[in-house]
């Protein structure tokens, strides 16, 4: 498999060794990675190995939505039925897992979509540098 220069290469022994990846190393780790060997390795199976391929396959999906450089109510309507479909995978297929607070912010970021449009111009950078800016604001 021949990848662009611009995705990381996996790190080797993942999940085995303890280390720390930048989130882009994160990103290309389940956006590309992962997508491409849990479907070499589950894609012609049945059952709960199925099931799971097609949980992660909603989450991926969600997060390529809300990642993509242009949005409209329609793309922001597709982000929440997927992560509403992957949310209710994990709570089917992983019953011991209990949903926490960021799962329940993630349902609401449809508003954010529709109201903020795409994330590449608001994501958190924006706010650190404006926080960086008003904290070297005088106030006196």
């Amino acid at each position: 498999l021949v990848l662009p220069s611009f995705i990381f290469l996996a790190p080797g022994a993942l999940g085995i060794k303890k280390r720390k990846l930048s989130a882009d190393q994160w990103w290309s780790v389940g956006m590309i990675h992962l997508v491409i060997t849990l479907i070499q390795i589950w894609g012609h199976s049945e059952g709960r190995q199925c099931e799971m391929l097609n949980n992660y396959m909603h989450l991926v999906t969600a997060i390529h939505i809300a990642s993509l450089h242009s949005t409209s109510r329609g793309l922001a309507s597709h982000y929440t039925d997927h992560f509403k479909c992957y949310l209710s995978g994990v709570l089917d297929l992983y019953k011991e897992a209990k949903l926490q607070s960021v799962h329940h912010a993630c349902l609401h970021f449809e508003q954010l979509l529709v109201g903020l449009g795409p994330v590449h111009s608001w994501r958190a950078w924006a706010f650190e540098h404006f926080n960086y800016r008003l904290q070297r604001t005088k106030m006196n």
